[in-house]
């Protein structure tokens, strides 16, 4: 029975041609909308995220400036403090005037830790063998015996070699042997003579609470599909919320814009970078957001359009089997029509009132078939008028030869039997 069905449908006719190609015209329209609508969308999301990501970013890498710069004025007031600078050379004319300078700096330190209450230590380390730590937690600087095993160090060096100004060195567990093992945000500044050449005389180290910066690379965590951190120069990160990402290094391409964004890979994952240079020291505060995590509208976007794509397809099925069948049907009734008149019979007539181009086609077709038969009678009708006037013209020939002989036989018998007056009347 199906296989019936399926021979009686003609796959070549004109129905099948215009279902197949309605079928296939749509099916590649709603696939190329679908496909260029996801892309747009994807590509419109992905600018807009990363627009309102870089924003973020900016604003957060200001906020980082602005705390920045309060640390390095601070610094600055205890670079410049000759009381300090008494203490780093041990320059005392005797006990009391030590004592003296110990309790002006231990002053002049408490207000200045007190000032944002930030601050967990602050190593006054001289070259010349006197060098304190002053914390919060004690009410006065402590003499620490161990200087001259930091002056290798490479941190210590490279305070040095900046020549006065405020190197950081981000979250990091701190630089000087102690009993605590937090992390803290450090950062130090070379302490010079200034009554004398302004040589070097000793290092100033800052250790500060690093949750306000900490608090700042947490405040926007992209929905839980990003993260924030502060990476120098090389690479490598000085900071992030957890501190998981601490000593990592990243080899992201940045461009050569202050700010920007970029797709980068990290191990095996794609990832949206956007970034923004400190006016500090030149770090970056770089935002990393999972591509996969950020088009999840956009593949709600794309299913959304491939259900929409069957739907439509579906409908539009439908309409290519009514638009197939309009044509159709009138195309068979045309053909049936035509069949007929081939086989003789010239009474048939396409019974269809319509004012489209099968209507004009139909009428025109009955009277085509009205006009052949007309011609076939007149024809057939000449035919026989002249097949009769053939006879009556033959008939006519026949009589005169049959009264010629007769009236011939006539005139020879009366000549046999000597009767000269018939023969010659004849």
């Amino acid at each position: 029975m199906r296989l019936q069905f399926i021979d009686r449908i003609k796959f070549n006719s004109v129905g099948m041609k215009v279902f197949g190609f309605y079928v296939a015209s749509m099916i590649v329209i709603i696939t190329v909308m679908g496909y260029l609508s996801y892309d747009k969308s994807a590509q419109m999301m992905e600018n807009k995220i990363g627009g309102m990501a870089l924003q973020n970013v900016q604003q957060m890498s200001k906020r980082v400036d602005i705390l920045l710069e309060g640390y390095e004025d601070r610094s600055l007031l205890v670079v410049g403090n000759k009381d300090i600078q008494k203490q780093l050379m041990g320059d005392f004319m005797d006990e009391k005037e030590r004592i003296q300078t110990n309790n002006a700096n231990t002053a002049f330190l408490s207000n200045l830790v007190n000032s944002r209450n930030d601050m967990n230590n602050i190593y006054l380390l001289s070259e010349r063998g006197y060098s304190y730590r002053y914390s919060p937690k004690e009410s006065f600087p402590v003499y620490n015996s161990y200087p001259n095993e930091y002056f290798t160090e490479a941190w210590y060096q490279q305070i040095r070699q900046a020549d006065g100004r405020l190197v950081y060195f981000g979250i990091m567990p701190s630089l000087i042997k102690g009993p605590s093992s937090e992390p803290v945000f450090t950062f130090g500044r070379a302490q010079k003579n200034m009554k004398g050449r302004g040589e070097i005389i000793g290092v100033v180290l800052y250790e500060v609470d690093p949750a306000e910066v900490r608090e700042i690379l947490a405040e926007i965590d992209y929905d839980g599909s990003g993260i924030n951190v502060m990476m120098d120069d090389t690479g490598q990160i000085k900071g992030d919320k957890g501190g998981i990402l601490l000593s990592s290094k990243l080899d992201i391409p940045f461009k050569e814009e202050r700010q920007g964004t970029l797709s980068y890979s990290i191990d095996g994952q794609e990832m949206l970078v956007v970034y923004s240079q400190l006016e500090t020291n030149h770090w970056r505060l770089v935002g990393m957001l999972r591509s996969n995590d950020l088009m999840k509208e956009a593949m709600d976007i794309r299913w959304y359009m491939l259900s929409l794509g069957i739907v439509f397809s579906c409908i539009g099925i439908l309409l290519a089997i009514i638009i197939a069948s309009a044509v159709h049907r009138p195309l068979q009734k045309m053909t049936h029509a035509m069949r007929r008149a081939r086989d003789g019979d010239f009474n048939i007539r396409i019974v269809d009132k319509r004012e489209d181009e099968f209507g004009y086609l139909f009428t025109h077709f009955n009277q085509m078939v009205a006009h052949i038969k007309e011609l076939i009678n007149e024809l057939y009708v000449q035919k026989l008028l002249e097949r009769d006037l053939q006879l009556k013209m033959l008939g006519s020939q026949i009589n005169a030869h049959f009264l010629y002989n007769t009236l011939d036989s006539v005139h020879w018998i009366a000549r046999i039997h000597k009767v000269d007056d018939i023969s010659t009347m004849i």
